[in-house]
């Protein structure tokens, strides 16, 4: 199973494993409770979780799996990033709604 962890950093890390990671595996890359959510991943789309607390935490906004996110469920042929804006106080905005912390994407087999 292969499966794409995508850190707020921006870093994007491939791992392939003979099985799925399990519930346990995955809540502890995300460092809290996972929450599915889909998105496009190349010609497709995916699942993936995030930490279901990642805004209580005050995590770090992750800008690419937010454009991700926001690209499944707003398609913009100007491409993922384009209505990704900051507002005044320099807060990511994205249709008032944002990915914070890292995501974990099961991205093949």
């Amino acid at each position: 199973m292969k499966y794409t962890i995508i850190t707020p950093d921006g870093k994007v890390e491939e791992r392939i494993q003979r099985k799925e990671p399990d519930a346990k595996e995955v809540s502890e890359i995300l460092g809290g409770y996972m929450e599915l959510i889909h998105i496009k991943w190349r010609n497709g789309v995916v699942d993936a979780f995030v930490n279901e607390d990642a805004k209580r935490q005050n995590l770090p906004i992750n800008l690419m799996a937010t454009a991700l996110w926001h690209n499944y469920h707003f398609p913009n042929p100007k491409g993922p990033y384009a209505d990704l804006n900051k507002d005044p106080q320099g807060h990511i905005n994205a249709f008032g709604d944002h990915i914070r912390g890292t995501m974990v994407m099961m991205t093949g087999i």
